[in-house]
């Protein structure tokens, strides 16, 4: 009996003192993460764009393809902000299949790649979203 309450014992003051991960460790991790962000403008997030949204099914696309994207600004980076995911929410404009040239946004997120490793992009056509996953003109990522 004697031993059932010291291993009780040990096992609650091991709970009691234990602690989780600090805000400190988040923020430095976030930092790191921010400096791993590409730029709006490089060629692999561009790419990655346009893949994706050529296989996505002609409903998610509205009937549109993009040509070329263009004029990607420098995009504004959330590295500290209440989310624990860095950010960098970019502009660019997209020539479209038929001609006319569209807003294109997008946001660039850290540490959202294939299990958790890399970055993720998340974009939308201004005036393209059918279904309004962005909200409306895209206003979720701008």
């Amino acid at each position: 009996m004697r031993q059932i309450s010291i291993s009780y014992c040990a096992t609650l003051a091991l709970v009691l003192f234990s602690s989780p991960a600090t805000a400190f460790e988040t923020i430095s991790l976030t930092g790191n993460a921010a400096q791993s962000l590409p730029a709006c403008s490089d060629a692999g997030v561009l790419g990655t764009i346009r893949s994706r949204h050529a296989a996505a099914t002609p409903e998610a696309r509205d009937g549109i393809e993009i040509r070329d994207i263009h004029d990607a600004g420098p995009g504004r980076l959330e590295a500290f902000g209440p989310s624990a995911i860095a950010t960098r929410h970019c502009a660019a404009k997209a020539r479209l299949a038929d001609g006319r040239t569209g807003r294109l946004y997008y946001m660039l997120s850290a540490g959202r790649g294939f299990a958790g490793i890399g970055w993720n992009v998340d974009f939308c056509v201004a005036g393209h979203d059918p279904w309004y996953v962005y909200g409306q003109e895209c206003r979720s990522l701008k």
